[in-house]
């Protein structure tokens, strides 16, 4: 499979092929829209998506988030403390192991939240703008399966 390539870019070679590049270079440019549209916020992708688990999630452990983001226990607890700086996460000691944290959204973590999902999800619009819903839902797919597999 040949790929049209814009006059004056470099050849790319076996990097058309392979899916990682492809992902690196969505991620890059779905990160640089998601800091351009969010920049007065100052808020990141990871910590939107820690956000939006936590809010669907009440109580969820530091553990458990951190195997649904699959990232490191330390990184995540360092995010954490910046959200929790900010006054949107509250940490709460469980009863069952006084070791565990539970996590919550205080209100104002609430109220931020609910400030930003409507212009996350025109975040979302614009840049699949150029893939059918049905599309859009086939990349979702293809992705969670390709994510399942490894």
């Amino acid at each position: 499979m040949t790929y049209a390539r814009a006059a004056g870019a470099p050849r790319r070679g076996m990097l058309d092929h392979l899916v990682g590049f492809h992902l690196r270079r969505a991620q890059q440019k779905l990160f640089q829209h998601f800091r351009k549209t969010f920049q007065a916020q100052g808020i990141s992708p990871g910590q939107a998506g820690i956000l939006i688990l936590v809010h669907n999630n009440p109580g969820l452990s530091q553990a458990a988030l951190a195997r649904a983001l699959n990232i490191e226990r330390a990184t995540l607890g360092e995010v954490l403390d910046g959200l929790a700086s900010r006054g949107w996460i509250q940490r709460r000691t469980t009863t069952r192991d006084r070791r565990a944290k539970a996590l919550y959204l205080s209100p104002e973590g609430t109220r931020f939240l609910e400030g930003v999902l409507p212009r996350i999800e025109a975040h979302e619009q614009a840049v699949v703008h150029n893939l059918t819903a049905r599309e859009s839902a086939q990349l979702i797919r293809l992705l969670r399966k390709f994510v399942d597999g490894l």
